[in-house]
């Protein structure tokens, strides 16, 4: 039978590749990649630890794929920098929680203090998709990290570290290079950084993250030195500390953008500045409570004064713990669309004109009346209101101020509506409180500034 040539083709290009490869086996320039992909059934501590000792070993970049469940860790698995509760990571290696179903590290509440995870500074850590929370050093000086103690590069996204101790870091103590997106630290304790510690020439990235509800006698959030911080599209707020409710340290800069860093406070009074120590850039379209402890120089498109937050909201899914916007919150619209995410924490898409912060504003169902600018000028008794309606173009809004303006009608812009009056008999009207109600039922208020 002849041979065609179509089969001497494919001969000559299988010999090509048998004759490339024994001369680069006999070179030295291959070796067959020892990656491996581990899954753990829920729950299964054994199997995570197995897992992660197997990935050290290998020493290349792996996987652990955690099925749902909670992870409770009842003993100490080593001593390196402080007791720890998983074999410290020194190789590369990402774990994956299950997606959108709760998947949770924790340490036993009935077992001895230890943190949760340590990353070498050979160590390459990814967390996707996961809670951690329970870690527990106590306060005990030159104990890092209650929930990571980190000295390599640690990548967080879509996860969540809660209610975690350490003397330094509640959440995590960092001295590597970190990157935290679409998460949520909260309830995290420590003397100095309730919520992140960072240390010793390190970097700190954040974006579409909030920190919330995290104590300290310093930086309740986010305590630094000789160190730098990248911030976008978070929220640091509701923070507790002596110095630094929201962000402290010394010899550290911060550079912020799209971010609301507001309403951070000092026990008993509840009073006192968001920011100390710290050399602070920014970048243009932040919301700040009251930076006076910082070194910065503001930009013209950023506020001051309430975020307009509602309350905390999480429901226990890893990284979506939050503070939704207000109808009326200045942070609606306020963003830089050229630098915001396209998605928020929630992985909503941002729409419009971005929002500060790190959710986008939801409208509840119904009609949503939002004012965006409500301002008083003095020296020229000129009043100035821009609303705006979920309901239009069909609504119609009208502005009323106690004691001087009732139903005023606005005039529609596009999608804004706008009234710009003269009214001298009404005296000076700052503080004040306008009201803009619609013809389709909604309202909104806010105070003249």
């Amino acid at each position: 039978m002849p041979i065609s040539t179509n089969h001497l083709t494919r001969v000559s290009k299988t010999l090509g590749r048998l004759v490339m490869a024994a001369l680069i086996g006999t070179l030295g320039l291959w070796q067959p990649s020892l990656a491996a992909e581990f899954t753990c059934a829920g729950g299964d501590v054994a199997c995570l630890i197995e897992a992660i000792k197997t990935a050290n070993a290998n020493g290349d970049a792996n996987t652990i794929i955690l099925e749902a469940g909670t992870y409770t860790l009842t003993a100490i698995d080593n001593d390196t920098n402080g007791p720890t509760g998983l074999p410290s990571i020194t190789a590369g290696l990402t774990i994956t929680g299950a997606g959108a179903d709760t998947t949770m590290i924790e340490r036993a509440a009935s077992a001895s203090r230890f943190r949760l995870l340590h990353v070498a500074a050979t160590g390459v850590l990814t967390l996707e998709g996961l809670t951690l929370r329970g870690g527990d050093l106590g306060r005990q000086k030159y104990l890092w990290g209650g929930g990571i103690h980190n000295l390599g590069p640690l990548t967080i996204t879509q996860s969540t570290l809660r209610n975690n101790t350490a003397s330094y870091g509640g959440g995590i103590s960092h001295g590597g290079t970190l990157t935290i997106t679409d998460s949520t630290l909260s309830g995290n304790m420590a003397d100095s950084g309730g919520g992140i510690s960072v240390v010793g020439y390190s970097s700190l990235t954040i974006a579409n993250s909030m920190l919330s509800g995290n104590v300290a006698d310093s930086g309740g959030g986010i305590s630094l030195f000789k160190s730098s911080l990248q911030i976008t599209n978070g929220t640091v707020s509701d923070n507790v500390a002596n110095s630094g409710r929201g962000i402290g340290g010394a010899t550290a800069s911060v550079t912020m953008q799209n971010t609301i860093l507001a309403r951070n406070s000092v026990p008993p009074t509840g009073v006192g500045p968001d920011c100390a120590a710290v050399f602070m850039t920014s970048q243009g379209h932040n919301l700040l409570g009251e930076p006076t402890g910082c070194d910065i120089s503001l930009a013209a498109s950023d506020l001051m004064g309430d975020p307009g937050l509602s309350a905390f909201v999480d429901d226990a899914t890893p990284g979506r713990g939050h503070f939704p916007l207000l109808p009326a919150s200045r942070a609606i619209e306020a963003g830089d669309d050229a630098t915001c995410p396209p998605t928020d924490q929630l992985g909503q898409p941002r729409v419009g004109r971005c929002d500060i912060g790190a959710v986008e504003f939801q409208p509840a169902e119904g009609e949503v009346v939002a004012i965006r600018q409500a301002i008083f000028v003095d020296q020229l008794s000129v009043l100035a209101v821009v609303a705006t309606s979920s309901a239009a173009p069909d609504a119609e809004l009208f502005v009323t101020v106690p004691e001087c303006l009732a139903q005023v009608p606005m005039r529609r812009i596009t999608d804004r509506y706008l009234l710009v009056r003269t009214v001298p008999e009404c005296g000076d009207l700052d503080g004040h409180t306008v009201t803009v109600t619609s013809s389709r039922g909604g309202s909104a208020s806010a105070p003249l500034r």
